[in-house]
Parts: structure tokens; C-alpha cells; sequence
């Protein structure tokens, strides 16, 4: 099924997820082109996929801000992804994780592709090239993974796995109604008569008339005690509740034990693949250290019979030098080495000499012409010396011509 159109995925995702996503793309990432278009490519052809940035904390404790495309590729995949995209992508290939916080009623199943925290490890990740792979591949090859491979199991009713349960809710304490004491009956005072509250203007303002004082207000009843509330710590303290805790601390125990078993054999998995690549290096230096020394072993056998051959050499030239000096002993003269060096024939000796003499006047006639580019010499000269040259040339080559003849019969 082929990736949507550039022009069907921006008609199939809001307008305003658009800019969202490119606004937080733009500070976050190093080639933003290539990811805003993966991404906006990914969440067209996969609707139930949804972005946002979160908080990535890599395996050495590095945390940075990522743009994280998460949820359930199709409808009914119950594997919900996490598939953070790394600042260098596309040159980094992005990095799958399951999303556990959405895991129900299901657990990581390890395998080839899952590790016991959930990280995926895809195939495209092993021959990753920024040119021929993108987001859209990965998120394919996730869904082939979780469509044939098993990377979730379903939780069991006693698998140490499953989430731990709190002990049931107690009832809420009934409040009962704490009956109100009787109302006491009414007293007053005497009061006068309209008349009475007029007082007269010989009597003085301040003066009051004295009340007469009721009867005594009966006595209030005891207050009722307070219904016993019950304390949710105090109700925990019975035998049900320790036997709850022991077995919660007991699935914890064990789920402790099944992780540590995990991250050991993993840890023992990749120091058992780093001992064989550590193996497998030693090997090829060994293998280069081998063929250094053969071929160190070579050259200094060759300089061996080179020096050998030199020295041999050597004494021969010395042994022809003892016998010149011996000549030069015996009679008296010194010998000229060119009178040494002769042919088989006198006619051979004439050729060389000839032909000596043919080369010399080519160079000479070249010397002229050099010399009449530079004004060194006028025409007249050089036209004159160029013929003598020329008819001498012309001789010399007749006879040369004579020479091979004769050595040919």
C-alpha cells in the first residue's frame, strides 16, 4: 500500500497540528526539511498515530527534548509504539520503545527484537542510509513485527507480573445523628406598659427599673458520645491485610528476580558478542602482523643478495683496476680508457664514430636555430653555418649508409 501524497497528507492532518509540529521542529532538529516532511508523511497514511515533544533520556543519562510519535499504528494492534526521531535524523535512524505506561493487560514478551524495557531493534536499523530509509519504513517494519512476532504476552491471573492491587475500600463510617437537647423554656422580664416607658421628669434618665428574674433555666443534657470511627490504618492491622502484604511483597520479590534474571542474561549476551568481536580482531592482527613480518623477512633477504651482488661487483672492478695499474707498471704510459673501450672490427669503430658525429650535427644546427630566435645571431650567419653544417651532415651519413652496407655482405 503506497504513502499518501504530500498533497493528501496536509488535507488529511489539521491545519493547526501542521504548524504545531513545525514550530517544534524548527529549533530541535539539524535537517528540518526531511523531518517535518517523514513526520507529516507518517501521521497522514497512519491515523491513529499522534505527536508530541517529551523529555528522551538516553542509556548514558542524557536527556533531551524529542519529538516523540506515539500510539497504535492500526486499529487493532494492541502493541501501542513510542518512536522518538534523534536530533540527527535522518542520518541517526529514529529509536522504537513499547509504550509499557499503555500496557493493560499484557506484558513484554523478549525475543529477537525486544529487549525485557521494551526497546525494538528493527532490521532497517542494521543497514541504515540516510537516502533510501525514512520514518515511513520504520513504522512498517514495527507493524510487520508486531503482526508475526510475539512481543506481548497477556497477563495471567497469578503472574508475578501483574500490577500490584491495593486491599479493598472499606465502607464508609455512618455518622449518627447526635440528638439536639430541648429547647429551654421562654423567660423574661416584667415589662411595663406603654405607659410605664414614658418616665416622668423628676425621675432621673439613668435610673432603670429592676426586672424581675425568671424562673431558673433547667439544666442541659449530656452530651451523647461520639459514634467510634473506624481507622483505615487499624482496619488494615488484621490477618487478611498481612496476608495481602506478604503476598505483594512476595510478587514484587519475585518480579525483582525475573528482572535481574533478564538484565543479567542480556548483559552476559552482549559481553559474549563483545568477546567474540575482541576474537575476531586479535585474529586479524595477527593475520597483519604475519604478513608484516614475511614481508619484512623478504626485503631483507633482497638486500642481502643486493649488497652480495655489490660487493661482487665491487671486486671485479677493483680486480680490472689492479690490472690497469699493473699494465701502466709494465709500460710506462697512462692508458686512455675511451682507446679501451673498442669494437669487433675497425668498420664497427667507424660507424660509432660516424654516427657520434650525425647527432652532434643535428644539435649544433638546433643550437643555431635557438640562437636565431634570440637575435643571438643574424640570418646571413646562421643561413651560412647552417649549410656547412648540412652538406657535412649529408656526408656523414653517406658514409654511414656505406658502412652498413658493407658489414651486411
Amino acid at each position: 500500500m503506497p504513502p499518501a501524497s504530500n498533497d493528501e497528507s496536509f488535507v488529511s492532518i489539521p491545519q493547526p497540528v501542521i504548524n504545531w509540529l513545525f514550530g517544534v521542529i524548527q529549533p530541535i532538529y539539524h535537517d528540518k526539511k526531511t523531518t517535518f516532511h517523514d513526520s507529516v508523511v507518517v501521521l497522514s497514511y497512519y491515523k491513529q498515530l499522534r505527536p508530541r515533544t517529551r523529555v528522551y533520556t538516553d542509556s548514558n543519562g542524557i536527556s533531551e527534548l524529542l519529538l516523540c510519535i506515539y500510539g497504535k499504528p492500526e486499529i487493532g494492534s494492541p502493541v501501542p509504539l513510542l518512536i522518538w526521531i534523534p536530533k540527527s535524523y535522518p542520518l541517526e535512524h529514529p529509536i522504537v520503545y513499547i509504550d509499557l505506561e499503555s500496557l493493560k493487560d499484557a506484558k513484554v514478551s523478549p525475543g529477537e527484537h525486544v529487549d525485557p524495557n521494551g526497546l525494538i531493534t528493527l532490521p532497517i536499523f542494521g543497514k541504515w542510509n540516510a537516502d533510501t530509509c525514512n520514518l515511513l519504513h520504520v513504522v512498517q517494519e514495527c507493524i510487520k513485527i508486531c503482526r508475526y512476532d510475539h512481543v506481548i504476552d497477556p497477563v495471567a491471573p497469578g503472574d508475578s507480573n501483574t500490577y500490584l492491587t491495593l486491599p479493598p475500600k472499606l465502607p464508609p463510617n455512618p455518622v449518627e445523628e447526635i440528638p439536639k437537647p430541648p429547647l429551654p423554656k421562654k423567660t423574661g422580664f416584667l415589662h411595663s406598659t406603654s405607659n410605664d416607658n414614658i418616665l416622668p421628669s423628676n425621675i432621673p434618665s439613668k435610673a432603670t427599673p429592676e426586672p424581675r428574674l425568671a424562673e431558673v433555666p433547667p439544666v442541659l443534657p449530656k452530651k451523647p458520645q461520639p459514634a467510634h470511627s473506624l481507622d483505615l490504618l487499624d482496619s488494615v492491622a488484621t490477618e487478611n491485610a498481612d496476608n495481602t502484604h506478604k503476598a505483594v511483597l512476595g510478587d514484587l520479590q519475585h518480579a525483582l528476580n525475573q528482572m535481574s534474571e533478564a538484565d543479567l542474561a542480556y548483559i552476559n549476551e552482549n559481553l559474549q558478542n563483545r568477546k567474540l568481536s575482541i576474537a575476531s580482531a586479535q585474529r586479524q592482527f595477527e593475520s597483519m602482523y604475519r604478513y608484516e613480518t614475511d614481508s619484512l623477512k623478504n626485503i631483507r633477504e633482497s638486500i642481502e643478495l643486493t649488497k652480495a651482488s655489490l660487493q661482487g661487483e665491487i671486486s671485479l672492478i677493483k680486480r680490472h683496476f689492479d690490472k690497469i695499474e699493473l699494465y701502466e707498471k709494465e709500460n710506462g704510459e697512462e692508458i686512455d680508457p675511451s682507446s679501451l673501450v673498442t669494437a669487433q672490427n675497425p668498420a664497427l669503430n667507424q660507424l660509432y664514430e660516424s654516427v657520434a658525429r650525425d647527432y652532434a650535427l643535428s644539435d649544433t644546427m638546433h643550437v643555431l636555430a635557438r640562437l636565431l630566435n634570440r637575435d643571438a645571431v643574424n640570418l646571413d650567419v646562421f643561413v651560412k653555418k647552417t649549410r656547412q653544417l648540412g652538406r657535412e651532415q649529408f656526408f656523414t651519413r653517406m658514409h654511414i649508409q656505406n658502412i652498413i652496407e658493407r658489414l651486411r655482405q
